[in-house]
């Protein structure tokens, strides 16, 4: 109803009350059926939870889960808009195995420590993440946002795109099994801003088969393969990085002839700086 028709009829009292109230809780700043809480999660038991899966599980859309430091031996599942919030490398989120970098490639699987699948609207952010494969694997979802966090040690990846968009990444990701950082499968609008890929087993950051990945302002370094890999993928921008001191290429760019490689620091890499074909 608008002010006219209010002036028009009489509305009771309580029901008046009632729609003031209701209009309030309905703020465009809180997200749809937000909340708009924070629980949090403690090894120590002085938390809401002691598991990270059983806060998640517990959380309203929207709710912010406080993850107090300590070492959490599991495996998290994401499936609903939440944000997780640790306390950086005091925060470490670990899970048991030998490393095995090969064995999600070819099923829907995974052992990643932490699974972002099927959603949207996720924030992680301040975490330390070891496991037997990847890190962090993002699975068809969409505005997920991975700030602070160090993915390092893994038997696979560090952090893991696939078949998602509008993915910002932020961190430092090192000593993995595979890459630091892999974008594939048709991800698109991929941002990886700001970040450290350095002394992983294979690339520092690969982008495979995606569309409008960038990569800017971050440092890829003594990787045991190429420094930054761009194949079969459509507008990547590399924009003022710097990629040195890798046992392959610096920038090596296969069949994505629309890639901007520009302002950027590319030297001592063992087969070559630059690469394209």
């Amino acid at each position: 109803m608008n002010a006219t028709r209010f002036s028009r009829f009489h509305v009771p009292a309580a029901l008046l009350a009632g729609l003031l109230l209701l209009s309030v809780g309905c703020s465009s700043d809180d997200p749809v059926g937000s909340g708009s809480g924070t629980i949090t999660v403690s090894a120590a038991g002085t938390g809401d939870f002691t598991t990270i899966q059983a806060a998640v599980d517990s959380a309203t859309i929207g709710t912010r889960i406080v993850i107090q430091p300590g070492t959490y031996v599991e495996r998290v599942t994401v499936f609903k808009s939440v944000t997780l919030t640790g306390s950086g490398a005091a925060t470490e989120l670990r899970m048991a195995g030998a490393p095995n970098p090969i064995s999600d490639e070819s099923g829907p699987g995974s052992s990643a420590v932490l699974i972002v699948s099927g959603t949207s609207d996720v924030v992680i952010e301040n975490v330390m993440l070891t496991g037997p494969e990847d890190g962090i694997q993002v699975r068809n979802s969409r505005r997920v946002v991975i700030r602070g966090v160090e993915a390092s040690g893994n038997g696979d990846d560090g952090v893991d795109v696939r078949s998602s968009s509008d993915v910002s990444i932020s961190g430092v990701f090192s000593g993995n099994g595979d890459q630091g950082v892999q974008v594939r499968d048709g991800s698109a609008r991929v941002v990886i801003d700001g970040s450290t890929a350095e002394t992983n087993v294979d690339r520092g950051v690969r982008i495979r088969s995606s569309s409008a990945v960038e990569l800017l302002g971050s440092t890829s370094r003594g990787n045991g393969d190429d420094g930054v890999q761009v194949r079969e993928s459509t507008g990547v921008r590399v924009v003022g990085n710097t990629i040195t001191d890798n046992m392959g290429y610096g920038l090596r760019i296969e069949a994505s002839p629309d890639t901007l490689n520009q302002d950027n620091v590319i030297s001592g890499n063992a087969e070559g700086d630059l690469r394209v074909e």
